[in-house]
């Protein structure tokens, strides 16, 4: 096992733990408190800050490493983008979208759009032509493509995934602090989606990255209620926060999606 992997499966509390012990109104509460201090002790590993910094570095390079990028310095994705959202959005999360949903359309067609171009081809490779099944697409450590960005997810997202299957978290984010994700482990289509996208603006998720990109202290932490969440099928969910610093200079957020029922 890494050194990577081995930082993200050292937590003292173990929510998981908690969650097997609980029941009541009183125990939740206690449940939520343990996921507020995971997430402000996650925060402050040196491995964490590492992956914040990396992954931050090699998103903007995504497109000129696999060429995108011509001679002249344009980059047309549109095709790949159409490709996106007919193959994946419409029939692939579509359908499990109506299935969970008493046959009712997903509000996506309009979602593939309001990506950035890095954001398009990061989900091609990580979530439409991911060789694992719907709901499983987090067993991939490495893109089959040739970015930088692939070699930082292979390093740090085993220990990752170890690191929530642990806990009994439902989904592990980084965020930058305008809000443009950078990271998620479950792989769902909020993957290199922003907080700001239409689809994401008023959502749970959006209020504790904002809270804890704002926030100035490093002790700070934001857990929102659970409500219906689109890219979980609108499965009810809850988020906690907290701000990613680099010596005194915050550098992003740390967000976990906690399992349903807590």
């Amino acid at each position: 096992m890494t050194s990577h992997a081995k930082i993200f499966e050292a937590g003292g509390v173990l929510l998981a733990a908690v969650l097997m012990m609980t029941s009541g109104s009183y125990e939740a509460v206690h449940a939520q408190e343990v996921s507020e201090l995971l997430v402000q002790s996650f925060a402050k590993s040196k491995d964490v800050v590492n992956a914040m910094k990396e992954f931050d570095a090699a998103y903007g390079n995504v497109l000129t490493e696999n060429g995108w990028v011509d001679a002249g310095g344009v980059v047309d994705v549109s095709a790949r983008r159409a490709e996106l959202k007919d193959g994946y959005y419409i029939q692939q999360f579509g359908a499990e979208y109506k299935n969970k949903n008493a046959g009712r359309e997903a509000p996506v067609a309009d979602a593939v759009g309001a990506l950035s171009d890095p954001s398009v081809i990061l989900q091609i490779y990580y979530i439409q032509e991911n060789p694992h099944p719907l709901g499983s697409k987090h067993q991939l450590d490495k893109g089959d493509d040739k970015s930088v960005y692939s070699q930082v997810h292979e390093k740090y997202h085993p220990g990752i995934r170890r690191f929530l299957e642990a806990q009994g978290l439902y989904d592990v984010f980084l965020y930058r602090l305008d809000g443009q994700n950078l990271y998620t482990c479950f792989k769902e289509l909020d993957f290199t989606r922003s907080v700001y996208d239409p689809t994401l603006s008023s959502s749970s998720l959006a209020e504790v990255v904002k809270a804890s990109a704002d926030a100035g202290d490093k002790n700070f932490t934001k857990l929102a209620e659970m409500r219906p969440y689109l890219y979980s099928y609108q499965l009810p969910a809850s988020f906690v926060s907290a701000p990613i610093f680099d010596g005194d200079q915050k550098i992003g957020v740390l967000v976990f999606q906690l399992p349903p029922g807590l």
